[in-house]
This record gives C-alpha cells, structure tokens and sequence, in this order.
C-alpha cells in the first residue's frame, strides 16, 4: 500500500476549504465574485501525476491522481480558453481586456509520470502544457534531491532515533518517518548542492538505507525523472518545456556568478538536447522571497520571456511577466476545489484593480 504523505493540518484544511466551497455555491456568490471580476489568466501547477490503481511506493501532497487530472482539464477547457503558456503570455502583454477567462497547466520538476501518465491525457483534449525541467536530472540521470531523502528514509533498514549532521532523525515507526520526513525537506532545502550531497550520504549511511540517488531503477527505487529521450517525446505531444534552473536553487541564496550558472545553463542544455527554444522559467520554490530584481534582470539577459512563481492568483493584462503568479494543485483537489481556487483568486484581482483604480 502506498505511502501518503499527508499531515493531519493538510487534511483539515481540505475539510475547511470544501465546506467554504459549498458554503460560496450555497450563497452564489461565487457567481457574485465571477461578474464582478476582470477576466485573467489562470496558471496552474501540478507536480507529479499519480495512478492509483498501480503500485506506488509513496504518493506525495502535491501530486494528482490522473483521473482529477483529467477532470480539471476538462472543466477547464469547458469554462475557459485553454492555451499554452506561450499564447496565454501574448494575451498578458497585450494588456487588452480578457473577453473570457484563459487557463494554463504547467507542471514542476521534470516527473516521468508527466510523460507516462500525462501525455495521453494532453493528447486527448488537446491541451499544451508546460514542464519545467531541472536539467541536472536527465543530464546525470539523477534523482531530485527531496526523492533521494524520501527513499533514504522509507528503506531505512535501522528503526531508531538517531542524529546527523545536528539533525534528528526518526524512523522508529511510519509516523515518525512522515514527521522526520516533513521537518528536513525545510532543512534540506536550505542547505548548498554540496552540503545537501554530505547530509544525504551520511543520513543513507546512518540509517543503513538502499538509495543511492540514481535515476535508473537501482538500489530498489522505480527511475521517477524524465530521461531527455522522454522529454523529446513530450515535445511531439505538443508539450512545451521550461527551465526549472540546473539545480534547484532558490535563487535569492545564489551570489551573482551561481545565479547566472543555474539560468544560462538549464536554458541551454534544454535547447541543445530538445533543438528547440527554451522561453519559459519557474522559480524554484516560487514565494516572493525566493528570487531577486536581480533575477529578473538576468533572466532577461538570458533571453527567457516569462517566468512563473508560486505567489498565487490569475494573471491580469498587463502583468510583469517575470513574476507570473500561479496556483497549486494538490492531491485531494476535485473540480470543486479548482473552483474555490478560482474564486479566491477572482478576489485577489477585484482587490488589485479597485486598489490600482
């Protein structure tokens, strides 16, 4: 039985936002909100997508089953006009009034399953999409680094409470392992690329674990990342590919020369290995306080055209599109938690135009 990664807050937060849902549909004023807002543009984002009848080793928050999958795009391609992210920028930088409401899906990391799960989907309702990849991952057959600690964890052969590196780590039980799991991805991330290297290595030789961090199905672990052979493939479904930076850095950690590396070098791996234009980025980690003016400014120099955040809400004409703003789409969400978002959103935008008017 899968693994899932979910935190009793998570789920009652789930119960909370479905009862407001219903609570605004009751009401209509969910109708109130939609007359009332100016039309944008929605940018969604997805990470890994998930089947449920097969065997997962785990199944993270922030993944989505593909039959809701399935069901978002469909709702949204009944209710919008579902573009790429190419398109949907021109409408943005026109700043012309919206007559409909337009919507994106974008997916984070570079997953395999966007190819083995998603491309039909795509196929079939004729949607474009765009993934971001992390090209460190294909280029080294690799596994992302947060992966890595799940499965150091998981395979942990050692059921103890044990320190590393100043950090306690707890596999006594699945419950610890969750909590231990939740607690270090924060820390984890925090750390440079070779200070992450030396925690893992050591966490994997404390705990007596399998994991190596390789993309090729070794050490027990199913290969997760796309290969650049699967992310051609993509292309011919009419996916779009981004960059994700090289790394996964948070840009605002970076010095000047490091943040350039991490741009330069995921654009032009993209295009050399794809022979297509690279356009599009997403911030790694995405709030407000994870990239710079500075970035900005590089990524222009890069020859990027947009880039996406995680800073939620839809996207008016007019908006800076190096700070396109998104929303998550996590693992328990249905159409009707879609709509909520949505409509949190459509608030979010009658606040900036009547404080902007």
């Amino acid at each position: 039985m899968a693994l899932l990664e979910v935190t009793t807050t998570q789920r009652i937060k789930v119960r909370i936002k479905r009862f407001l849902a219903g609570l605004a549909q009751g009401l209509k004023i969910d109708r109130l909100v939609e007359r009332m807002s100016p039309r944008g543009v929605f940018i969604f984002c997805y990470h890994r997508i998930i089947d449920p009848t097969a065997q997962n080793w785990f199944v993270p928050f922030i993944a989505v089953s593909k039959e809701n999958l399935t069901l978002h795009l469909t709702y949204l391609k009944a209710n919008c006009v579902l573009l790429s992210l190419g398109d949907a920028l021109k409408r943005i930088q026109s700043g012309r009034r919206l007559d409909r409401d337009c919507a994106v899906a974008t997916f984070d990391d570079g997953y395999r399953d966007n190819r083995s799960l998603g491309a039909a989907i795509f196929e079939s309702l004729g949607v474009s999409p765009t993934v971001f990849v992390v090209t460190a991952l294909p280029e080294n057959n690799q596994l992302y680094w947060a992966d890595r600690l799940r499965f150091t964890l998981y395979t942990a052969k050692r059921r103890a409470v044990v320190s590393v590196k100043g950090q306690t780590v707890d596999t006594s039980s699945t419950g610890a392992k969750l909590r231990t799991l939740n607690r270090l991805m924060k820390k984890v991330k925090a750390m440079t690329p070779v200070q992450r290297e030396d925690f893992l290595l050591e966490l994997a030789g404390a705990l007596e674990s399998q994991t190596g961090g390789r993309n090729d199905g070794a050490n027990g672990h199913p290969r997760l990342m796309l290969s650049w052979a699967e992310i051609r493939e993509l292309e011919s479904f009419g996916v779009d590919i981004g960059a994700h930076t090289h790394t996964h850095e948070i840009l605002s950690d970076l010095d000047d020369s490091t943040l350039k590396q991490q741009l330069s070098v995921s654009k032009a791996l993209i295009e050399e290995r794809t022979g297509r234009p690279c356009v599009h980025f997403s911030y790694p980690n995405g709030a407000r306080r994870d990239y710079s003016s500075r970035a900005i400014e590089l990524l222009r120099d890069c020859g990027f055209e947009s880039a996406v955040s995680l800073v939620f809400g839809c996207n008016l004409p007019g908006e800076d599109p190096y700070q396109l703003k998104r929303i998550p789409v996590t693992l328990f969400d249905g159409v009707e938690d879609l709509k909520l978002k949505m409509l949190r959103a459509r608030l979010d935008a009658i606040a900036r135009t009547w404080w902007q008017g």
